[in-house]
């Protein structure tokens, strides 16, 4: 319920790493099944933009999706190892 997701905000509030996007608002209203999350912006737009391209360009190499997919890895070794969801 709407105590849970505002005690996860804060845990995902909390969380600092170059590979996370950092958690800059929410909407949540007791009562409501309608909750939002707003996180930064990425640099280059979404993950599955960079991976499969835009649809007015060419798709990335792959030497930079293996660079990707080991920023990815890192995100989720932080999370796993130090982060607040244990």
């Amino acid at each position: 319920g709407y105590k849970e997701f505002m005690s996860e905000i804060n845990k995902i509030a909390s969380l600092q790493h170059p590979q996370l996007c950092r958690l800059i608002g929410f909407h949540a209203r007791e009562g409501s099944d309608q909750w939002m999350l707003v996180f930064e912006r990425l640099f280059h737009g979404s993950l599955d933009r960079l991976l499969y391209g835009r649809p007015d360009g060419p798709p990335i190499d792959w030497s930079t999706r293996v660079k990707v997919a080991l920023c990815a890895a890192q995100g989720l070794a932080f999370l796993h190892e130090e982060g607040p969801f244990q």
